[in-house]
C-alpha cells in the first residue's frame, strides 16, 4: 500500500480481495486548512514534521500545524492548529497552555484552531465544514 500527497487530497491504494488497487481519497484536516487558508489570500506552509526514529509528530512551537502570512496582514503570522471538529476543546487547551503559543499571541500574531468534519443531510453528500476559534490575548493568563 502506498501512500503520496496529490494536490488537495490525500490519496492511497487499497488492495480488494480480488488483488486488484483501487483508489481511495481520503482529505485531512491539514490539507483543508492549507486549501481555505490559500483560498482566503494568504501564503500558508506546513510546519509540523514527522520523525520517523521516534515516531512521533512534532508541531512548530509544540502547538501549531500550519503558519500563514499575507500582506494585507502588515507584518502579522497566523499560526494554526488544525483537527476535527471533536478534538477542538483538547486544542485549545494545549494552546492555553502552552508558553510558545503565549508568547506568539501577546507578540501580535493571530493564532487559529481549525476543526474540520463532513455534515449534510441524512441521505445527502456530506461535505467538510470548518469550525474555527481564533485565540485572543485576554484567553491566556498573563
Amino acid at each position: 500500500m502506498g501512500a503520496f500527497l496529490s494536490g488537495h487530497l490525500f490519496d492511497a491504494f487499497k488492495e480488494r480481495p480480488d488483488g486488484h488497487k483501487r483508489l481511495v481519497t481520503m482529505t485531512s484536516p491539514t490539507v483543508l486548512s492549507l486549501k481555505t487558508m490559500r483560498e482566503r489570500g494568504y501564503k500558508a506552509f506546513v510546519v509540523e514534521r514527522y520523525i520517523t526514529p521516534i515516531r512521533k509528530r512534532i508541531d512548530f512551537g509544540n502547538y501549531a500545524d500550519i503558519i500563514a502570512f499575507r500582506k494585507s496582514d502588515k507584518g502579522s503570522c497566523t499560526a494554526i492548529q488544525t483537527t476535527t471538529t471533536s478534538n477542538i476543546l483538547s486544542r485549545i487547551h494545549k494552546c492555553l497552555n502552552n508558553d510558545n503559543a503565549k508568547e506568539w499571541v501577546l507578540g501580535g500574531h493571530k493564532l487559529l484552531i481549525q476543526g474540520w468534519s463532513k455534515k449534510g443531510p441524512r441521505g445527502k453528500r456530506k461535505i467538510y465544514q470548518l469550525k474555527e476559534v481564533v485565540l485572543a490575548k485576554s484567553d491566556f493568563r498573563v
